[in-house]
């Protein structure tokens, strides 16, 4: 369990795995967590919650997102908010998860279908889609 200020400069100098994962976690701001991969740099949320059900402790984790696309000062701030939300049994997210509807709309817009292929389509699924 290596410890590391995860600021720009630390987090650049990491080189990537060989093998499997790192995880550093955060000296600042705890629960904070960065994985890193083979391929890439990820910050993680993790805390302890309490089963409502079972009563004893377990551990949550919620992705926040890429190092290059959030940048870590970024990430400290939208940490805390996850945690709470962690820690009160709700999802780390608060959009709705995408429907089968929105998916199938997404992969007939942005596929270019034919228009026979996409008249097929409509026929057999969206009946199911609506």
């Amino acid at each position: 369990m290596p410890k590391l200020s995860l600021t720009k400069r630390n987090i650049d100098r990491l080189p990537f795995s060989e093998f499997g994962q790192t995880d550093y976690f955060d000296n600042e701001l705890k629960g904070l967590v960065l994985r890193v991969g083979q391929e890439s740099k990820t910050f993680f949320v993790v805390v302890d919650m309490m089963d409502p059900l079972t009563r004893k402790y377990k551990k949550a984790s919620a992705k926040i997102g890429r190092y290059g696309e959030i940048p870590p000062e970024q990430t400290r701030r939208t940490a805390p908010e996850i945690m709470q939300r962690l820690c009160a049994g709700k999802p780390a997210e608060e959009e709705a998860p995408p429907t089968l509807r929105d998916l199938y709309h997404l992969y007939v817009k942005h596929k270019g279908l034919k228009h026979t292929t996409e008249a097929g389509y409509r026929v057999h699924i969206n009946w199911r889609v609506r």
